[in-house]
């Protein structure tokens, strides 16, 4: 059984894990939706790391033919 206590921390950490992603995709994608040149970067290291597409799609908040397109 989940205590209170410990129900109220796991929620602050996934609250601040979210904000961080969205962070971390906001320096990485301009207010039009197109990536910057460091998430082509990012891209471009993921793909190197091992990551599949739709892994890195998913990282990035972006569809899968995205990530295609700027590994050709």
């Amino acid at each position: 059984m989940v205590t209170e206590r410990e129900f109220k921390r796991f929620s602050e950490e996934m609250l601040m894990t979210m904000r961080h992603k969205t962070m971390i995709v906001g320096l990485l994608k301009k207010d039009s939706g197109r990536l910057t040149e460091a998430g082509i970067a990012i891209i471009r290291e993921a793909h190197k790391a091992g990551y599949k597409n739709s892994e890195i799609a998913e990282m990035l908040d972006i569809a899968p033919s995205a990530v295609s397109y700027h590994l050709k």
